[in-house]
């Protein structure tokens, strides 16, 4: 990990939660990467958002999961 706590990486990737009044673009993510650490980030930046983040592990898996969860966004 890269020793960042939670606040430092969602301020660091930039992240505003959505709003009432805003819409979502995406309701699920798959992130794919065999780092987990990567599923982490990803899963911090969304935390406390209506985004399902989704993680696959390598590219199987991440084909599988979009055939079966139909993610609107595929983190490579």
């Amino acid at each position: 990990m890269l020793g960042w706590s939670d606040d430092d990486l969602r301020r660091a990737s930039g992240f505003r939660p959505a709003t009432p009044e805003s819409e979502n673009l995406a309701d699920k993510i798959l992130a794919i990467d065999d780092d987990r650490s990567l599923h982490h980030l990803v899963g911090k930046v969304f935390e406390g958002s209506e985004v399902e983040v989704i993680a696959a592990k390598d590219g199987r898996a991440g084909l599988e999961s979009v055939e079966r969860d139909r993610p609107d966004v595929v983190l490579l």
